[in-house]
């Protein structure tokens, strides 16, 4: 009997030391959450990093070192939102805020929902909205002659992941709007920045339907070297100032160079790509970006039952470009669409552009093969032409046959309307023209 009384007392108090235990460990949690808002709000208003002020509607905690907020808010100094996050999920070291000695490490994971994110960046890729460090005059002129950006000992161990979320970016002249990101970014202190992102459609300097983003930034250097692949989707080459030119493009690339000066090679397809009164398909080639400028080499492609290469470059920030292409075969039928011409058209194309719609000019020169018009036999037919402000005007035509060659000034496409000047027949010597039209 006695055996019993006391193992039901161990019980009794076993229960009563685990209820209290409980009691502690929700109390605890009470108090956590209810200090954390106050703490949030302390920190914020005393940091220096951030520009501008950090809020939030609720900040709750747990002793586990998890994080919820909502609403959070950061201003910049003139009061934009620089980010909005509606709801926020935070990982934090619990001993370091139990101890008192919160630093780089301490926030250990960021989760984003439908966030808002603005970003602006300077020249050296640094943000705007962030406190730059005091520093010896001497050491800002020589980190400014270096020209780059140390990143050693300044990455937290820190895991950001963003669902859903709008990402608004501005380096310079450059402007992008990143819709619908899925995102993941690794940070290892004085190692690597490891990135996994995905968008949906995307705006601003560069218009398309998706945007991927893989790899990581070595930050063990004091200049961060890139090695990342960017695969963009259905790009609309007009959003670029590349013309009035609607049909979409994929490109690949792989960014290698460093943070302050990344250089890509990588590839673009247009599956089709309409130029004035030329169709192109199955459009291929390859590209090198540095500095802002992309050029373009071994382009080629299918048109009129022909082929076509070229080359070209475009200037990202002042959207200037040049562009030559070459046509081999042209079916001269197919580009006229009509079976009473038959030949093969040699073309030489070339585009030009200040980055404005009215410096947009296309011109170049033709030549073809002997064929026939309406059964009729000539040598070739030659001349060339010009675009510009949506005329389309064909000059020095010559059409060389047996009987003598049929030569004009010229006659133009006006808003597909078609205006024609003197025609002549020109004697097989040169030695006497007759107007026929």
């Amino acid at each position: 009997m006695p055996e019993i009384l006391k193992t039901k007392k161990f019980y009794i108090i076993s229960m009563l030391i685990l209820l209290c235990l409980t009691a502690s460990y929700f109390l605890l949690c009470q108090m956590a959450s209810q200090q954390a808002s106050e703490l949030f709000r302390r920190e914020m208003n005393k940091q220096r990093v951030l520009l501008g002020s950090v809020s939030a509607d609720t900040v709750q905690a747990d002793l586990f070192g998890n994080v919820e907020l909502s609403n959070l808010v950061w201003l910049d100094k003139k009061g934009e939102p620089v980010l909005h996050i509606p709801h926020a999920r935070l990982k934090v070291s619990t001993w370091d805020i139990i101890t008192g000695r919160a630093g780089l490490n301490t926030l250990q994971r960021i989760e984003l929902d439908d966030a808002v994110i603005s970003l602006s960046f300077n020249e050296r890729m640094q943000m705007d909205v962030l406190t730059a460090p005091k520093a010896h005059t001497d050491i800002v002129k020589q980190a400014a002659e270096q020209h780059n950006l140390d990143l050693r000992g300044k990455m937290p161990n820190l895991t950001v992941a963003l669902h859903n979320c709008t990402l608004n970016v501005l380096q310079q002249k450059r402007y992008f709007v990143l819709n619908q990101v899925q995102a993941e970014i690794v940070s290892k202190a004085d190692d690597f920045v490891k990135i996994n992102f995905e968008t949906g459609l995307f705006g601003g300097t560069i218009v398309g339907d998706k945007l991927k983003l893989t790899g990581q930034m070595d930050i063990s250097q004091a200049d961060p070297k890139l090695n990342f692949n960017l695969s963009m989707y259905k790009i609309v080459p007009a959003s670029l100032g590349l013309g009035n030119i609607q049909n979409t493009a994929d490109v690949f690339t792989e960014f290698k160079g460093t943070l302050q000066h990344p250089v890509a090679d990588g590839a673009l397809r247009f599956e089709t790509l309409d130029l004035p009164a030329l169709h192109f398909s199955k459009v291929n080639g390859n590209l090198h970006y540095e500095s802002g400028k992309v050029d373009f080499t071994d382009v080629s492609g299918s048109i009129y039952g022909g082929t076509v290469d070229a080359f070209g470059w475009y200037e990202l920030d002042n959207r200037h470009y040049s562009i030559d292409l070459k046509g081999h075969d042209l079916l001269a039928s197919i580009a006229a669409r009509s079976r009473k011409i038959n030949c093969r058209v040699e073309l030489d194309l070339k585009m030009r552009s200040e980055g404005r719609a009215d410096t947009v000019h296309t011109y170049g020169s033709f030549k073809s093969g002997p064929g026939s018009y309406m059964l009729i036999p000539f040598e070739s037919i030659s001349g060339t032409f010009d675009d510009r402000n949506k005329v389309l005007a064909f000059r020095n035509v010559v059409i060389k046959t047996d009987f003598g060659n049929v030569v004009t000034d010229g006659f133009k496409l006006i808003d597909g309307k078609l205006y024609i000047e003197d025609v002549f027949l020109e004697a097989p010597d040169g030695s006497e023209k007759i107007k026929v039209r």
